[in-house]
């Protein structure tokens, strides 16, 4: 008996499951996909992106997950739907994350999802995978639907009212310009769940603090570049930080930095004058032309072991640089890297740098003391232009080297020092 109604109770469970798992089926009916739509490869092996109409005739135009060569579909590119008035709908694929501007550029008649003063595409089982656009540019604040996946490019560009934004967790993509020029937001929380920040997403805004979520492998460039931020943070994850990402941000005072970062590209940091202090973490290997020119109130920086070259005006107008520590692991150093650090006292070259080039620390007028590395075979035009308070330098060759290297005159400038002596492994120098 209690065996016939256990095998009652499970052929009743089993019943039960399996209605339940038609219901989900039946709940995300699969949309039947588009045909004649073009796609194009993106370079990553089993990736594509739909990049024109083709052949299809559809008004109600479906965009399937998977191209029929098997190809996840991650895109739509630009101007791919231009200009078709018929088009009345479109469904998008939860794979999507890229969608440009003017992809559906003057499709009059295409309808779109719409939640509080937002557009969405999406499909079947969810209509609002894709933030495109504004319902109005004159909208204040915005609330993004809870099921959003990707914000668009170009989504709120020049909505210059707007000052309040919600972002849900669930959101993965914030795609290029999305938020450029939204001249009164001043805040924004970036959830977790955000792993792509496009280019100048967030440009030209008066946000004052930000925190990247650690999912984002790469800001990308400019995109914060012109806000108004005072402190950034960083988290563990994020590998390289984009050309101009924070270029202009004037009132940067805090930038927390993760030990995971390897890169620092062009510009980086460029002309945010009230930027006191950085970390750069062990971690970093590359720091781009003019990284931190003209961040005139940082004061010092110690460089880590790793880096190979000082590009060119790194540090260009650091004007409150006292000192700088740079590792042996230097090998080159570009033009200009320091000059203009008028504060800078003295400086240690590393030993493996061969060649000195033009204008490394001209005008830096507190500069008293310089020691030279063993390695040095050449010094470029004006090297120490202007380092009208150059006391000593430390040589670590011989009197006749010294000679040797400097007998194209280049100390001997009217615009060069004046008063300084050279020590040499056998003796001094006195200019």
């Amino acid at each position: 008996m209690k065996n016939r109604f256990a095998l009652r109770f499970i052929l009743l469970s089993l019943l039960l499951l399996c209605l339940a798992f038609m219901l989900i089926s039946c709940g995300q009916e699969k949309e039947k996909a588009s045909e004649g739509l073009t796609y194009t490869p993106t370079g990553t092996e089993g990736f594509c992106i739909v990049s024109g109409i083709g052949t299809c005739q559809d008004t109600d135009i479906i965009i399937p997950s998977h191209s029929p060569e098997g190809d996840v579909v991650i895109g739509i590119t630009s101007s791919a739907f231009a200009s078709h008035s018929n088009i009345t709908s479109i469904s998008i694929p939860d794979t999507i994350v890229s969608i440009p501007s003017y992809a559906f550029y003057d499709c009059s008649n295409l309808q779109f999802n719409i939640y509080d003063n937002a557009k969405y595409l999406g499909n079947k089982n969810n209509p609002y995978v894709a933030l495109i656009a504004p319902i109005d540019s004159s909208i204040t604040s915005v609330s993004i639907h809870q099921d959003a996946k990707m914000i668009a490019q170009n989504a709120f560009k020049n909505c210059e009212n707007i000052f309040e934004i919600t972002i849900p967790n669930g959101v993965t993509t914030i795609n290029d310009s999305a938020f450029e020029n939204c001249s009164a937001l001043t805040s924004v929380s970036i959830p977790d769940s955000v792993s792509e920040i496009g280019k100048s997403a967030f440009a030209y805004t008066k946000l004052s603090s930000v925190t990247i979520p650690g999912g984002v492998n790469e800001i990308k460039d400019s995109a914060f570049e012109f806000c108004s931020l005072n402190s950034v943070t960083i988290s563990k994850g994020v590998t390289k930080i984009g050309k101009k990402a924070f270029h202009y941000c004037q009132l940067l005072t805090t930038v927390n930095t993760p030990d995971t970062l390897t890169v620092i590209e062009d510009e980086a940091f460029s002309y945010c004058h009230r930027l006191a202090s950085i970390i750069i973490p062990n971690g970093v290997t590359t720091i781009g032309k003019q990284a931190f020119n003209w961040c005139s109130s940082l004061k010092s920086l110690s460089l880590p072991e790793g880096i190979t070259r000082i590009e060119s005006e790194t540090f260009y107008h650091c004007n409150s640089l006292t000192s700088i520590s740079l590792p042996e692991s230097v090998k080159e150093i570009g033009n200009s890297a320091f000059s203009n650090c008028v504060s800078l006292i003295s400086i240690t070259i590393p030993k493996n740098v061969e060649n000195y080039p033009t204008y490394m620390l001209a005008y830096c007028n507190s500069l008293t003391s310089v020691t030279l590395g063993s390695g040095l075979k050449s010094l470029g035009t004006g090297v120490f232009t202007q380092c009208k308070n150059l006391k000593t330098i430390n040589y670590p060759g011989t009197k006749v080297q010294w000679n040797a290297l400097t007998s194209n005159g280049f100390m001997l400038d009217a615009d060069c020092v004046s008063g300084y002596t050279v020590h040499c492994s056998d003796g001094d120098l006195p200019e």
